[in-house]
C-alpha cells in the first residue's frame, strides 16, 4: 500500500501514489497519496494491475495510472481531481483494460474526463460516475477525451457542468464504440455539445445517451453570423454535436430533450455529414436557434429501429 501527504513531479514524469514505473505485475494493492502531475496508484504501467485501487488527491494527473500500456483488471479510483482524468490518462495502443471503474469528483480550467483522456488501446465493461465541473468548457466529457481505439460495454452516469459530450469529446477515424451509454446532464455555457459524442469521424453501433443539454448564456446580442462562419462550435445534437464525413452512427438513440439557444440543433445530431442509420431520437427541442438540424450527407431509416 501506498500513503502520503504530497508527492510532486513535473509532467510527463512516471510518479505514481504506489509505484513510478512497473514492468511487472501489481495485485491487491493501493494508494491515498495525493499526487501532483502524476496519478494515484502507478505512473507508468507495462505489466498487469488487477485489484487495485486509489483514493487521493490529484492535481493534474489521472485517479489510477499515468500511462498504461500493459493490463488493469478489477481496480477502481475515488478521486477529488483538479484538471485531469479519473482512471487513465492515457490507455494506449495494445494495452488494455476491463472491468474496472471511477467514482470522482472532477474540477477542470482545461481538459478533463471521467475516465481515460486518450484511448489508442481497448477499454471493456468500465464505468465512471460523479461529477465533472469546468471553466474551460473545451474538451471535456464524461468518459473519455478522444478514443482512437476501442471501447465497448462501458457508461457513464456523470452529470457535466461546462462541457462538450456526455460519453467521448473526439472519436478518431480509427475509433470504435459499442453497447455504450451516457445517462448524465450537459450544462453548456458558450460551446457546441453532443448528448453522447461531439465530434465523430469513427464508428458508434448500439449506443444511447439520456441525458439533457442546457445552455444557460444569457446574452441577448449574440453574433449568430459570426458562430456561423465557425462550423465547428455551436452545433447541439442530443446524441452527436457533428458526425463528420467518415462517421458512421448505427443502431444508436437519443432521449434527452435540449434547451437553450443554438445556430444549430438536432434531437440527434446537430450536423451530419457522414451516416447515420437504424437510429431515432424521441427528446424534446426547446430552444432560440437560427436552424434546425443541419445535413450534407444521408440519414437513412431514421425511424426504421433495427434490433437493439
Amino acid at each position: 500500500k501506498g500513503t502520503g501527504e504530497s508527492i510532486d513531479a513535473y509532467s510527463g514524469a512516471a510518479v505514481g501514489g504506489l509505484v513510478g514505473l512497473t514492468s511487472a505485475d501489481v495485485d491487491s494493492s493501493y494508494s491515498t497519496a495525493s499526487v501532483e502531475y502524476g496519478a494515484g496508484l502507478i505512473g507508468i504501467n507495462r505489466g498487469t494491475i488487477t485489484n487495485s485501487n486509489a483514493s487521493g488527491k490529484i492535481v493534474n494527473g489521472a485517479g489510477l495510472v499515468g500511462d498504461n500500456r500493459g493490463v488493469i483488471r478489477d481496480c477502481y479510483t475515488t478521486v477529488h481531481i483538479e484538471d485531469g482524468e479519473g482512471f487513465v490518462r492515457m490507455n494506449s495502443t495494445n494495452a488494455v483494460i476491463e472491468n474496472c471503474h471511477s467514482s470522482v469528483v472532477i474540477e477542470s480550467k482545461t481538459e478533463g474526463a471521467g475516465f481515460v483522456n486518450y484511448n489508442t488501446g481497448t477499454i471493456s465493461k468500465c464505468y465512471a460516475t460523479g461529477s465533472l465541473k469546468s471553466s474551460s468548457g473545451w474538451y471535456v466529457a464524461g468518459f473519455a477525451v478522444s478514443n482512437g481505439g476501442t471501447i465497448t460495454d462501458s457508461y457513464t452516469t456523470i452529470d457535466i457542468e461546462n462541457g462538450d459530450a456526455g460519453f467521448v469529446n473526439d472519436n478518431e477515424l480509427s475509433g470504435v464504440i459499442e453497447r455504450c451509454y451516457a445517462t448524465g446532464s450537459i450544462r453548456v455555457s458558450r460551446d457546441g455539445a453532443g448528448g453522447f459524442v461531439f465530434r465523430n469521424d469513427g464508428t458508434i453501433r448500439r449506443s444511447f445517451a439520456t441525458g439533457d443539454i442546457f445552455e444557460e448564456t444569457e446574452n441577448e446580442n449574440i453574433d449568430w453570423v459570426g458562430m456561423l462562419n465557425n462550423i465547428s462550435l455551436f452545433y447541439v445534437g442530443g446524441f452527436a454535436s457533428v458526425n463528420n464525413k467518415e462517421g458512421v452512427i448505427e443502431m444508436c438513440f437519443a432521449t434527452g430533450d435540449i434547451k437553450g439557444r443554438f445556430n444549430h440543433a438536432g434531437a440527434f445530431a446537430g450536423n451530419n455529414k457522414g451516416a447515420i442509420n437504424n437510429s431515432y431520437s424521441t427528446g424534446n427541442l426547446k430552444r432560440r436557434v437560427k436552424y434546425l438540424g443541419d445535413s450534407s450527407a444521408t440519414a437513412s431509416n431514421m425511424l426504421e429501429i433495427g434490433s437493439f
